[in-house]
């Protein structure tokens, strides 16, 4: 715990391995120039400057590369608690929303539409049990492991673990955001009762991990979403948007199994359009499945697209939980990230039914547990660090970014974000809240 004094946080250290990969990238380079390399290359990397020396052709101007640093972070003294393990972005008019899952303490909501400027007075507001005080509203679970936000309107929240339902036996809440905003704009105490959606109909959604309580995800679009239930099916539910200003209703559909290829435990989700990709455990095999959606749930994968790493070893790992258990998922224009252990295995997307596999981007570090798209680079938690790769010629990943952080920060959720001064990573923390890391000086 940090005291929630901005100067006295511990310096992080950084990396930035571009010349190192020079020295390899150079053998290999034909009949090409040192000048065609440097154009391989983003012109962050490359910024102008008064100093002299340095740098090289890519903007025609010499000066230090940009450092990657943590330029602030929201924790305990800020509003931002528990253990703060994943992420949601909502894009509402000109703001932009972060809902951060943080467990027990539920999930806390963050200003981040100018990332570069965050502070204390971004933290907008907790959904917690206690912030639900108006009957039959309440927090399934108690708590919030996942979340996914839906057509920019909803937040579904996932509790995780055995235990964690409601008197029904149902783990999911979902919000209305425009309704969470209008709240947030009253003077608090907030209550946010009026802002859930009821769930209609007998059916419940439960997400009890696996064996250990680890692992589960949640992801929507179109007014529906899948819940990875960590075991041998898929939740699936429904939103029935609201009429007349009121935040509408919810229904749990029917449970979605796969039964060629036979799946043990469904470990996370990613829905995209009309499919959705789902990471999994069929027997003694860990990797991916693609789903098409319509008209019914349906495998697409003749058999399950294996990601390299001992995921056995999660159950003990204490970096696995609730709502984070490596083979996360992340998708950016046609290409499917999909984290492994020590590596992020990659899918082209052309054929978005059938992902085929392609070059992985070795050893990103034990701890591999976050991935995300970045604006055309991808960005990796692993541990106590993130990490920033670019694809260099199409055919090979170079990292170019690391920023190492203090202890105890385990990184386990990652979101992009962009600014006039530069690309950021909204980086959650665990029990160090939301860290906020600037990759690039370059929109």
């Amino acid at each position: 715990m940090e005291g929630g004094s901005y100067n006295r946080r511990p310096t992080p250290m950084v990396r930035t391995p571009l010349l190192v990969f020079l020295f390899a990238f150079l053998p290999s380079c034909g009949g090409g120039t040192l000048a065609d390399i440097w154009h391989q290359f983003p012109a962050e990397q490359f910024p102008g400057g008064d100093g002299g020396g340095g740098g090289g052709g890519g903007g025609g101007g010499g000066g230090d590369t940009f450092t990657p640093k943590e330029t602030a972070f929201l924790d305990d003294a800020q509003g931002v608690t528990g253990d703060v393990r994943n992420i949601a972005l909502a894009v509402v008019g000109a703001q932009t929303l972060a809902f951060l899952s943080a467990g027990s303490e539920g999930v806390h909501i963050v200003d981040a539409t100018a990332p570069n400027a965050i502070s204390s007075s971004a933290y907008r507001g907790t959904l917690r049990a206690s912030s639900l005080t108006t009957p039959p509203a309440a927090l399934a679970g108690g708590r919030v492991d996942a979340l996914a936000v839906v057509d920019e309107l909803y937040l579904v929240c996932l509790a995780i673990g055995a235990g964690a339902v409601d008197t029904a036996g149902n783990g999911v809440t979902i919000f209305h955001i425009p309704t969470l905003l209008a709240i947030l704009a009253t003077p608090g105490p907030h209550d946010f009762s009026a802002a859930m959606l009821l769930r209609t109909g007998p059916g419940v959604i439960a997400a009890p991990g696996d064996a250990s309580g680890k692992a589960g995800g949640v992801s929507g679009a179109s007014n529906a979403f899948l819940v990875a239930t960590g075991g041998p099916t898929l939740g699936r539910g429904t939103i029935a948007p609201g009429v007349m200003g009121t935040p509408g209703s919810w229904s749990a559909d029917g449970a979605f199994a796969s039964a060629t290829p036979p799946v043990d435990r469904f470990l996370d989700v990613l829905v995209n359009g009309t499919n959705a990709y789902a990471s999994v455990q069929s027997g003694g095999t860990f990797g991916i499945l693609g789903i098409t959606l319509i008209p019914v749930p349906t495998v697409t994968t003749a058999n399950v697209l294996g990601v390299a790493g001992n995921f056995a070893n999660l159950s003990t790992d204490p970096i696995a939980g609730g709502g984070n258990f490596g083979l996360d998922l992340a998708r950016e224009g046609t290409t499917l990230y999909v984290g492994g252990r020590g590596n992020v295995a990659t899918f082209t997307l052309a054929n978005p039914v059938v992902p085929i596999p392609t070059a992985p981007v070795p050893e990103t570090g034990a701890g591999t547990i976050a991935v995300t798209g970045a604006g055309g680079a991808l960005a990796v938690g692993a541990g106590d660090r993130v990490k920033v790769y670019l694809n260099v010629g199409g055919f090979s990943f170079n990292q170019v970014a690391e920023v190492i952080f203090a202890s105890p920060t385990v990184i386990r959720g990652l979101a992009p974000r962009s600014a006039a001064t530069g690309r950021f990573l909204l980086c959650c923390g665990g029990s160090r809240g939301l860290r906020i890391v600037q990759w690039s000086n370059v929109p």
